[in-house]
């Protein structure tokens, strides 16, 4: 499996030059790994720029396609529109371009889809491993669980993810059924309460609904910068992580019934999970 690298881009010229040098500094197995910098339209000075650099790029590691819009999609059509291309390339690598990638960025992704490609309660791959949760603002950390380099958690990513054609396919076949969000659904009220531009308060509701998971590293290929754009306008350090920059060919993956990893949505552990580590919870209602 070969992954396209897909850069969701608009009009941050500084962002998109930084994230494109980290992806120059990875480690690549093959030479024909294509790339799509999609580029949403606005008429401003910076987009120009974007496009520019995005035209510039060299990149030497297979085909590069720009795709420059020439009306303005928003964030969640042309994120939607970016996954789409899973069809046409069979696997992808989305990166937004506030991302910063490790070197080992792409054989993890890659070496993750292979894994879970038939594992049907896996509805993507995550490179960021979050330390917070963000509805609480509370520090987030998992299980220590030697066998086991990933965990699973019924938040999709948007700092760095990885889908098959298959996992995209299943999620648009159930979002184009004009799904809707409300107080009611089992998501916390943070993510509901997200802008509509939001594409990402849809994919977490898809994975409720549908009890399927993300699968994340416990050591992250991707960071946030967090940089201003056009729907938070400040800059926002708090969800910069650390990046895995071990170059370690043995990633320890086990299917999500063998671990005791697995968090919902409010990012709980499951009480499957917890009855497992303590018999005497067993007969317990939760």
């Amino acid at each position: 499996m070969k992954p396209a690298i897909v850069i969701v881009g608009f009009n941050r010229p500084k962002s998109l030059e930084r994230l494109l040098s980290s992806i120059r500094n990875g480690q690549y197995c093959h030479d024909d790994i294509d790339m799509v910098i999609s580029i949403d339209y606005q008429n401003s000075e910076a987009r120009r720029e974007v496009l520019d650099i995005a035209n510039k790029f060299s990149w030497n590691h297979g085909n590069k396609l720009v795709i420059n819009h020439n009306e303005n999609l928003g964030l969640r059509k042309h994120v939607l529109t970016c996954g789409d291309l899973t069809s046409q390339y069979q696997s992808i690598i989305m990166l937004e371009d506030d991302l910063v990638v490790s070197p080992y960025f792409y054989t993890y992704a890659q070496t993750m889809l292979s894994f879970y490609n038939n594992s049907p309660e896996i509805g993507g791959i995550s490179l960021y491993n979050h330390k917070r949760n963000f509805c609480n603002k509370l520090p987030f950390e998992v299980l220590g669980e030697r066998n086991s380099d990933v965990y699973f958690l019924q938040i999709a990513s948007s700092w760095g993810q990885a889908w098959t054609a298959k996992q995209w396919k299943e999620f648009k076949e159930w979002y184009n059924k004009g799904q809707q969000l409300d107080v009611e659904d089992l998501i916390p009220s943070e993510v509901i309460s997200w802008p509509n531009s939001s594409w990402l308060k849809f994919f977490i509701k898809y994975l409720v609904v549908t009890n399927k998971y993300f699968v994340y590293p416990k050591n992250s290929l991707s960071t946030n910068f967090g940089d201003g754009g056009t729907h938070n306008l400040k800059s926002n350090s708090s969800y910069q992580v650390p990046l895995d920059l071990s170059d370690d060919p043995d990633l320890k993956l086990i299917p999500l019934n063998r671990s005791i990893n697995v968090y919902d949505a409010f990012f709980e552990i499951l009480p499957a999970t917890l009855k497992k580590l303590n018999l005497q919870l067993i007969d317990r209602a939760f």
